[in-house]
Formats: structure tokens, sequence, C-alpha cells
């Protein structure tokens, strides 16, 4: 299930120490499926779609891009779970295997979607 217009929630996840995309897809699937939030709210794995991208590190000057894992979710809610488990993983290992996600605004989403769209807010912008 794809959707790309305006409730799409992306996070996009950087391939750390070279591993392949299927080995951290895999291990992305398994982290969500199996991982709770706060509220013990747990992820639909059939309501996310998963594709690999290549694009430019977000930090840092890089002369070619990189690869990404992009997670869709259909709703901000499952957006915020997703990221609340991936938090709550990364609170729970060591430096090296924690999950790097690149936009994890859980502030207003109408904000997010203006940001990330460049859709003025205001009449004087």
């Amino acid at each position: 299930m794809r959707n790309d217009e305006s409730l799409t929630s992306i996070f996009k996840d950087e391939i750390a120490n070279h591993r392949d995309i299927p080995f951290m897809s895999s291990k992305i699937k398994g982290i969500l499926a199996t991982g709770e939030d706060g509220s013990g709210n747990t992820m639909n794995m059939n309501l996310i779609w998963m594709e690999c991208i290549k694009a430019y590190p977000i930090r840092d000057y890089h002369a070619e891009k990189k690869p990404y894992l992009r997670i869709t979710t259909p709703n901000k809610d499952l957006r915020f779970t997703a990221l609340d488990i991936i938090s709550r993983y990364n609170s729970e290992t060591d430096q090296e295997n924690r999950i790097e996600t690149a936009s994890d605004d859980t502030g207003t989403y109408y904000s997010k979607v203006a940001r990330e769209y460049k859709i003025p807010l205001s009449g004087w912008a």
C-alpha cells in the first residue's frame, strides 16, 4: 500500500557499515514487527512500504549518493509508532548498531509536510 499524497510519512535509514540493503531491510522489519512503543502499540507490517533509494546524506559532504531505506506509512500515527519503536531500540543497543533516522520530526505534522514539500504556511513567505 503506497501513498505519496499528503499524509505520507517517510523516514530514511542510512545504511551503516556498508551493509547491503536487503540485510538492513530485514533487520528493520524485524525490529518494527516485534517492538512496541511507549503505549504498547505495535506495527501492522502489512501497512508499511519499504523501498531502497540513493540520496545524499543530510550531514557532511559526500560526492556520491549513499543507499537508504525509505519507509512509508499511511498515516502519522503509524509513523510515530515506528519512530518510537526505533528510538527504544536505539536506547537499548550499543552505539555502532543504532539506526539513524533522517526525518524523525514528531512535532506538528502540517509543519513537517510544509517543510518537506516547500509549501508556504503564511501569506508573507
